[in-house]
């Protein structure tokens, strides 16, 4: 009977330890899938605030667009940093399928591509010093 009991009991601790190790690695899953999701809209955020400095020249307007597109460019190139190395901040693990690796090395030139065009932008709508950046407003837009 105590061989039993004893039985069960490691049985439940099995159990248990299983369901803990399934959980955490269920939040991290939803983590990763929430934060691919926000680098979809954070593209829709990226284009819409080009285009509105294209197209709106009030001050304030633009200068509010300007501090999102530079939040934007930031926030993506974090995700997609995390998303690829892992990020503790944003409780994102570090280590990715074989299959997934591949998927990022398969757009990692546009993504650079869209990050060196999104920096560009920014700089040349704050009139910085844009080294690397030949003053192409639109060829910059395209690319975004």
């Amino acid at each position: 009977m105590e061989e039993s009991r004893f039985s069960t009991r490691g049985f439940i601790l099995i159990s248990q330890l299983s369901i803990y190790a399934l959980i955490i690695d269920q939040t991290s899953n939803s983590r990763v899938i929430n934060l691919a999701g926000r680098q979809r809209m954070l593209s829709h955020q990226l284009t819409k605030d080009i285009l509105i400095l294209q197209y709106i020249s009030d001050p304030v307007i633009r200068e509010t667009h300007i501090e999102e597109l530079d939040e934007t460019l930031r926030s993506r190139q974090l995700a997609h940093t995390g998303l690829q190395m892992g990020d503790d901040d944003l409780g994102l693990p570090s280590s990715n399928s074989q299959l997934i690796t591949a998927l990022f090395a398969v757009i990692e030139a546009d993504f650079q591509e869209m990050v060196i065009a999104g920096n560009c932008i920014l700089l040349l709508e704050t009139g910085a010093e844009a080294s690397g950046c030949d003053g192409d407003m639109e060829a910059y837009v395209q690319t975004i």
